[in-house]
Protein backbone atom coordinates (compact mmCIF):
# COMPACT_ATOMS: atom_id res chain seq x y z
CA UNK A 1 0.00 0.00 0.00
CA UNK A 2 1.62 3.43 -0.70
CA UNK A 3 2.03 6.00 2.10
CA UNK A 4 -0.72 8.34 0.88
CA UNK A 5 -3.11 5.08 1.32
CA UNK A 6 -1.79 4.26 4.80
CA UNK A 7 -2.12 7.56 5.59
CA UNK A 8 -5.64 8.42 4.35
CA UNK A 9 -6.73 4.75 6.17
CA UNK A 10 -5.32 5.83 9.50
CA UNK A 11 -7.03 8.92 9.22
CA UNK A 12 -10.63 7.35 8.64
CA UNK A 13 -9.90 4.92 11.69
CA UNK A 14 -8.73 7.65 14.07
CA UNK A 15 -11.53 8.22 16.24
CA UNK A 16 -11.78 4.11 16.56
CA UNK A 17 -8.36 3.49 16.99
CA UNK A 18 -7.90 5.98 19.80
CA UNK A 19 -10.53 3.96 21.43
CA UNK A 20 -8.73 0.89 20.74
CA UNK A 21 -5.92 1.68 22.34
CA UNK A 22 -7.84 2.99 25.24
CA UNK A 23 -9.61 -0.15 25.91
CA UNK A 24 -6.95 -2.53 25.31
CA UNK A 25 -4.17 -2.27 27.82
CA UNK A 26 -1.29 -3.95 25.85
CA UNK A 27 -0.66 -0.49 24.16
CA UNK A 28 -0.25 1.27 27.34
CA UNK A 29 2.10 -1.91 28.07
CA UNK A 30 3.61 -1.27 24.64
CA UNK A 31 4.38 2.41 25.37
CA UNK A 32 6.04 1.94 28.88
CA UNK A 33 8.37 -0.39 27.13
CA UNK A 34 9.70 1.82 25.16
CA UNK A 35 9.29 4.98 27.40
CA UNK A 36 11.58 2.82 29.68
CA UNK A 37 14.36 2.45 26.99
CA UNK A 38 15.22 6.24 27.91
CA UNK A 39 16.94 6.58 31.13
CA UNK A 40 15.53 8.00 34.11
CA UNK A 41 15.91 11.66 34.71
CA UNK A 42 16.15 11.84 30.55
CA UNK A 43 15.81 15.44 29.59
CA UNK A 44 16.81 15.66 25.91
CA UNK A 45 14.66 15.80 22.87
CA UNK A 46 13.23 12.72 21.57
CA UNK A 47 10.34 12.55 18.76
CA UNK A 48 7.42 9.84 19.11
CA UNK A 49 7.06 8.68 15.33
CA UNK A 50 3.88 7.59 14.09
CA UNK A 51 2.61 8.59 17.13
CA UNK A 52 -0.88 8.45 16.48
CA UNK A 53 -3.54 10.07 18.90
CA UNK A 54 -0.77 10.71 21.63
CA UNK A 55 -0.64 7.60 23.72
CA UNK A 56 2.95 6.94 23.73
CA UNK A 57 3.65 10.25 23.91
CA UNK A 58 1.45 10.68 27.45
CA UNK A 59 2.91 7.91 28.50
CA UNK A 60 6.52 8.74 28.45
CA UNK A 61 5.78 12.48 29.53
CA UNK A 62 4.74 10.34 32.56
CA UNK A 63 7.56 8.42 32.90
CA UNK A 64 9.84 11.11 31.80
CA UNK A 65 8.48 14.24 32.32
CA UNK A 66 11.50 16.42 31.38
CA UNK A 67 11.57 14.86 28.11
CA UNK A 68 11.11 17.43 25.55
CA UNK A 69 8.42 15.59 22.91
CA UNK A 70 7.42 16.33 19.26
CA UNK A 71 4.40 13.97 18.60
CA UNK A 72 5.17 13.24 14.37
CA UNK A 73 2.27 11.99 12.91
CA UNK A 74 1.05 11.92 9.00
CA UNK A 75 -3.20 11.62 10.06
CA UNK A 76 -4.76 14.90 10.51
CA UNK A 77 -7.26 13.29 12.48
CA UNK A 78 -5.03 12.08 14.77
CA UNK A 79 -3.52 14.80 15.16
CA UNK A 80 -6.84 16.48 16.34
CA UNK A 81 -6.89 13.35 19.04
CA UNK A 82 -2.91 14.17 20.15
CA UNK A 83 -3.39 17.56 20.11
CA UNK A 84 -6.70 16.94 22.91
CA UNK A 85 -4.71 14.68 24.80
CA UNK A 86 -1.37 16.31 25.11
CA UNK A 87 -2.36 19.88 25.02
CA UNK A 88 0.72 21.83 25.48
CA UNK A 89 2.88 19.23 27.21
CA UNK A 90 4.06 18.48 23.61
CA UNK A 91 4.55 19.45 19.93
CA UNK A 92 2.50 17.75 17.80
CA UNK A 93 4.02 18.29 14.62
CA UNK A 94 2.91 16.83 10.68
CA UNK A 95 4.94 14.51 9.35
CA UNK A 96 5.54 10.81 8.23
CA UNK A 97 7.09 7.67 9.53
CA UNK A 98 9.96 8.41 7.07
CA UNK A 99 10.11 12.12 7.78
CA UNK A 100 11.71 12.11 11.21
CA UNK A 101 14.81 14.23 9.91
CA UNK A 102 12.04 16.79 8.76
CA UNK A 103 11.62 17.82 12.38
CA UNK A 104 15.31 18.99 12.85
CA UNK A 105 18.21 17.62 14.17
CA UNK A 106 19.84 16.73 17.29
CA UNK A 107 17.27 14.37 18.52
CA UNK A 108 18.48 11.60 21.49
CA UNK A 109 15.89 9.44 20.91
CA UNK A 110 13.48 8.55 18.66
CA UNK A 111 10.43 5.92 19.49
CA UNK A 112 7.83 3.97 17.66
CA UNK A 113 5.31 2.07 18.85
CA UNK A 114 3.23 -0.74 16.49
CA UNK A 115 3.69 1.40 13.46
CA UNK A 116 7.03 0.91 12.16
CA UNK A 117 5.68 -2.11 10.16
CA UNK A 118 3.99 0.35 8.36
CA UNK A 119 7.06 2.02 6.81
CA UNK A 120 9.18 1.76 4.18
CA UNK A 121 12.24 0.31 6.35
CA UNK A 122 15.34 2.01 4.12
CA UNK A 123 13.47 5.92 4.22
CA UNK A 124 12.67 5.80 7.66
CA UNK A 125 15.66 4.37 9.19
CA UNK A 126 18.05 7.02 6.80
CA UNK A 127 15.63 9.78 8.41
CA UNK A 128 16.25 9.08 12.21
CA UNK A 129 19.99 8.22 11.46
CA UNK A 130 19.91 12.18 10.02
CA UNK A 131 17.49 13.26 13.35
CA UNK A 132 19.40 11.65 16.18
CA UNK A 133 22.52 13.18 17.07
CA UNK A 134 25.85 11.05 17.78
CA UNK A 135 25.52 8.59 20.66
CA UNK A 136 21.10 9.10 20.20
CA UNK A 137 18.73 6.01 20.28
CA UNK A 138 16.20 4.72 18.14
CA UNK A 139 13.45 2.27 19.79
CA UNK A 140 10.61 0.85 18.44
CA UNK A 141 8.51 -2.38 18.69
CA UNK A 142 7.12 -4.66 15.99
CA UNK A 143 3.67 -7.39 16.69
CA UNK A 144 5.14 -11.06 16.79
CA UNK A 145 3.74 -11.67 13.17
CA UNK A 146 5.74 -8.65 11.50
CA UNK A 147 8.77 -10.80 13.12
CA UNK A 148 10.25 -13.74 10.86
CA UNK A 149 11.38 -15.85 14.15
CA UNK A 150 7.20 -15.74 15.57
CA UNK A 151 5.72 -15.16 12.31
CA UNK A 152 4.43 -19.00 12.69
CA UNK A 153 1.24 -17.91 14.21
CA UNK A 154 -0.85 -15.24 11.88
CA UNK A 155 -2.63 -12.45 12.74
CA UNK A 156 -5.72 -14.23 11.01
CA UNK A 157 -5.30 -17.34 13.24
CA UNK A 158 -6.64 -14.95 16.32
CA UNK A 159 -10.21 -13.19 14.19
CA UNK A 160 -10.95 -15.16 10.71
CA UNK A 161 -12.28 -18.35 12.18
CA UNK A 162 -14.37 -16.32 14.70
CA UNK A 163 -15.82 -13.79 11.92
CA UNK A 164 -16.45 -16.60 9.29
CA UNK A 165 -18.32 -18.54 11.79
CA UNK A 166 -20.73 -15.41 13.22
CA UNK A 167 -21.30 -15.00 9.33
CA UNK A 168 -22.32 -18.60 8.81
CA UNK A 169 -24.49 -18.18 11.40
CA UNK A 170 -26.03 -15.07 10.02
CA UNK A 171 -26.58 -17.04 6.42
CA UNK A 172 -24.08 -14.83 5.48
CA UNK A 173 -21.77 -15.29 2.11
CA UNK A 174 -18.15 -14.96 3.59
CA UNK A 175 -16.39 -12.44 1.52
CA UNK A 176 -12.76 -12.85 -0.42
CA UNK A 177 -10.79 -11.08 2.86
CA UNK A 178 -8.22 -9.44 1.29
CA UNK A 179 -5.86 -10.36 3.93
CA UNK A 180 -2.98 -7.21 4.75
CA UNK A 181 1.14 -8.34 3.83
CA UNK A 182 3.02 -7.64 6.66
CA UNK A 183 6.58 -7.15 6.24
CA UNK A 184 8.40 -10.52 8.29
CA UNK A 185 11.60 -8.64 9.34
CA UNK A 186 14.95 -11.24 10.10
CA UNK A 187 17.54 -9.78 12.89
CA UNK A 188 20.30 -10.35 10.35
CA UNK A 189 17.79 -8.18 8.06
CA UNK A 190 17.51 -5.57 11.00
CA UNK A 191 21.14 -5.80 11.39
CA UNK A 192 21.89 -4.49 7.57
CA UNK A 193 18.87 -2.41 7.52
CA UNK A 194 20.37 -0.61 10.67
CA UNK A 195 23.61 -0.67 8.85
CA UNK A 196 22.85 1.26 5.93
CA UNK A 197 21.49 3.90 7.73
CA UNK A 198 24.60 4.57 10.27
CA UNK A 199 23.05 3.13 13.05
CA UNK A 200 23.73 -0.56 14.50
CA UNK A 201 21.54 -2.96 16.11
CA UNK A 202 22.50 -3.02 19.87
CA UNK A 203 19.43 -5.91 21.43
CA UNK A 204 15.87 -7.78 20.37
CA UNK A 205 14.16 -8.46 23.19
CA UNK A 206 10.83 -10.39 23.11
CA UNK A 207 7.93 -9.32 25.24
CA UNK A 208 5.12 -11.17 26.23
CA UNK A 209 1.61 -9.68 27.35
CA UNK A 210 -1.48 -11.83 28.31
CA UNK A 211 -4.54 -10.25 26.10
CA UNK A 212 -7.66 -11.95 24.61
CA UNK A 213 -8.63 -13.61 21.54
CA UNK A 214 -11.49 -10.59 20.96
CA UNK A 215 -8.67 -7.89 20.39
CA UNK A 216 -8.46 -9.32 16.88
CA UNK A 217 -12.20 -8.73 16.04
CA UNK A 218 -12.20 -5.19 17.79
CA UNK A 219 -9.03 -4.04 15.48
CA UNK A 220 -10.44 -5.71 12.83
CA UNK A 221 -14.22 -3.73 13.26
CA UNK A 222 -12.54 -0.74 12.94
CA UNK A 223 -12.70 -0.62 9.38
CA UNK A 224 -16.24 -0.20 8.36
CA UNK A 225 -17.02 -2.80 6.19
CA UNK A 226 -15.46 -5.39 8.12
CA UNK A 227 -16.36 -8.09 8.07
CA UNK A 228 -18.39 -7.90 5.25
CA UNK A 229 -19.96 -4.75 3.15
CA UNK A 230 -23.59 -4.43 3.08
CA UNK A 231 -24.72 -5.84 6.64
CA UNK A 232 -26.59 -3.01 7.69
CA UNK A 233 -28.35 -3.27 11.08
CA UNK A 234 -27.00 -6.72 11.45
CA UNK A 235 -23.75 -5.74 11.14
CA UNK A 236 -23.41 -5.11 15.07
CA UNK A 237 -24.83 -8.61 15.85
CA UNK A 238 -22.40 -10.14 13.90
CA UNK A 239 -19.68 -8.24 15.42
CA UNK A 240 -21.27 -9.53 18.49
CA UNK A 241 -20.99 -12.78 17.99
CA UNK A 242 -17.20 -13.12 16.57
CA UNK A 243 -16.24 -11.25 19.55
CA UNK A 244 -17.68 -13.43 21.33
CA UNK A 245 -16.09 -16.97 19.52
CA UNK A 246 -12.91 -15.42 19.71
CA UNK A 247 -12.90 -14.22 23.71
CA UNK A 248 -10.47 -16.25 25.40
CA UNK A 249 -6.78 -16.28 26.78
CA UNK A 250 -3.98 -15.03 24.37
CA UNK A 251 -0.41 -14.40 24.73
CA UNK A 252 0.89 -11.81 22.54
CA UNK A 253 4.18 -11.89 21.85
CA UNK A 254 5.84 -7.86 20.67
CA UNK A 255 9.12 -7.22 19.41
CA UNK A 256 11.31 -4.62 20.68
CA UNK A 257 14.61 -3.33 18.85
CA UNK A 258 16.63 -0.92 19.87
CA UNK A 259 19.52 1.11 17.74
CA UNK A 260 21.75 3.16 18.24
CA UNK A 261 24.23 5.89 16.55
CA UNK A 262 27.53 5.69 16.82
CA UNK A 263 28.69 8.43 19.11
Amino acid sequence: MRASKVVSSWDARAAAYDALTRRWPIFREMALRLAGELPPGFEGKVIDLAGGAGLLSKTLLELRPAARVVCAEPAPAMRRLARKRLGSRAQVRAAGGEEADRLGRGFSAVLCSAAFHLMEPRAALASVGRALKPGGLFAFNLWWHAYAPTAKERWEDWWLEPASRALREAGVELPRWELPVVPRYAPAELERLAARAGLSLRRIALDRAETDGALAVDFMAMSPNWPAPGLGAARARVIARARALAQGPRTAVTVRVRLAKPA
